[in-house]
């Protein structure tokens, strides 16, 4: 299953994008396990 759908995945780059343009700032990601994996992060202001 994982292999299968795994293609389907955003980039960390375009991740990042949408979470951009939904509002989140100082958006950011970490490459792990040699790039197979990142974690991203975000702020959304409470206004």
């Amino acid at each position: 299953y994982l292999p299968n759908t795994s293609e389907t995945f955003l980039s960390a780059e375009a991740l990042s994008d949408r979470l951009r343009r939904a509002g989140f700032e100082e958006v950011g990601f970490h490459r792990f396990n040699f790039g197979t994996m990142a974690i991203h992060w975000g702020r959304k202001s409470s206004d």
